[in-house]
């Protein structure tokens, strides 16, 4: 990923930004920012009192963040950052934290933090801080591993009562367990420190037992920002910790019965398996699913009000290759009694919901005590095994590690 680091146009001058100019609200806030409030209970420092830190030069390199390394076979591509400020679910705000899950292996969020400093004795707004920020999260495919990536943009300040050269802002994430494995989770740097190197990188992972089988670890990273100016004791900005913008829940696994023996995803993307009617390696797979769903009475088992999971209800995915033999044997026999003999040669024995589901032929009356909520069908046996192997075992179980208990839906593409 590239990686681009502003520039500063020109050096900071404290004396130079005349009280006066400060508006009576947050300027540039909008009513989606998070705000850290400040309050100034003495009077202020004289300009060029606090000595001012030297900028970088026009030759000074900026050093760039680690970028996140991922398995050999990559996952889904991530969104770039330009990507992830053009999606609309991708910004924050207070009261609502999610962002955007592009995949089950990335997430990003973005949004606006403004610092505005009021002096009690006045009333006034007397400084202001602002930026935009941005979070890219990385999963990964076979490593329990995640990697962030965060982007503090737009810097804008403004009032003389804050030494702006020493002011600083905090970047830290917080949801480190003791079954992660964190090595830094904050980057705490002065104004001109983030003009001149925008960016921070974290990696957290969790240290496999060997032997101790999935070894499933959950937890969700919640990103904060907080403003502070440590040389000016006069100012208080906001609560310890500052304000939380960001919040991404993540798992890690070890189940290697999905491919790769270890991965890290976001468990709240939203899996959808996709079935497509206009292709003729998986049509008749397709049209069963549609008429499970949207004509069940003209599926098998036939009753009065049957409706089929998938579509509105989710799936279940279920690693139990007893339970799985069981609903495809029960599968069969329903076959047996509508259809006859078939050809084994040139036609399979179709069921949806799937037979590696809890909501499977057999298990789904034995998991939730509901009627025959299933579907049997004589279907092409090269369209069958086609979008039971390849489709749903290795482009999608496997590929996006669904674990034993995970929820998905099918759709059908028309």
């Amino acid at each position: 990923m590239f990686i681009k680091v502003l520039s500063l146009a020109a050096a900071l001058a404290v004396a130079a930004i005349p009280a006066a100019s400060v508006k009576a609200s947050p300027p540039g806030a909008s009513d989606h920012a998070f705000v850290e409030q400040g309050r100034r209970f003495a009077k202020p420092a004289e300009p060029g009192r606090l000595p001012i830190a030297p900028l970088p030069g026009p030759g000074t390199a900026a050093t760039l963040p680690v970028l996140p390394q991922l398995a050999p076979e990559d996952p889904p591509p991530p969104p770039t950052k330009e990507e992830c400020r053009d999606e609309p679910d991708a910004q924050t705000q207070p009261g609502d934290l999610s962002g955007w899950y592009k995949n089950r292996y990335s997430w990003c969020a973005w949004g606006e933090f403004s610092a505005p400093g009021r002096d009690v004795t006045t009333g006034q707004i007397v400084a202001n801080f602002s930026v935009d920020f941005t979070v890219i999260g990385y999963g990964n495919n076979g490593a329990r591993q995640f990697d962030y990536l965060v982007y503090i943009d737009d810097v804008d300040y403004s009032g003389a009562g804050v030494n702006w050269a020493a002011a600083t802002l905090g970047v830290a994430f917080a949801g480190c367990n003791t079954a992660m494995s964190c090595p830094s989770t904050s980057r705490i740097s002065t104004v001109p420190g983030w003009q001149a190197v925008n960016t921070a990188a974290f990696t957290f992972t969790s240290p496999e037992v060997s032997g101790a089988g999935v070894q499933l670890v959950d937890s969700t990273m919640t990103l904060s920002l907080d403003f502070a100016t440590p040389t000016q004791p006069e100012w208080v900005w906001g609560a310890p910790g500052g304000v939380d913008v960001a919040k991404s829940p993540i798992r890690y696994d070890s189940a290697s019965y999905v491919g790769r023996a270890r991965g890290a995803v976001f468990p709240l993307y939203r899996l959808v398996l996709e079935v497509d009617l206009k292709q003729s390696n998986q049509d008749e797979s397709a049209l069963h699913i549609l008429h499970a769903y949207d004509r069940p009475q003209l599926t098998f088992p036939s009753w009065l009000g049957k409706s089929v999971p998938g579509k509105t209800e989710p799936l279940t995915r279920m690693y139990n290759d007893t339970a799985k033999e069981g609903n495809r044997r029960k599968s069969e026999a329903m076959c047996a009694a509508v259809f006859g003999s078939w050809n084994s040669d040139l036609d399979n024995c179709d069921e949806f919901p799937f037979a590696s589901t809890y909501e499977g032929s057999r298990t789904g009356p034995e998991t939730y005590n509901w009627g025959e909520r299933y579907s049997v069908r004589l279907i092409d046996k090269t369209d069958n095994q086609y979008v039971g192997n390849t489709l749903l075992e290795v482009n999608f179980y496997r590929a996006l590690r669904v674990l034993d208990g995970d929820k998905f839906y099918v759709t059908v593409l028309r």
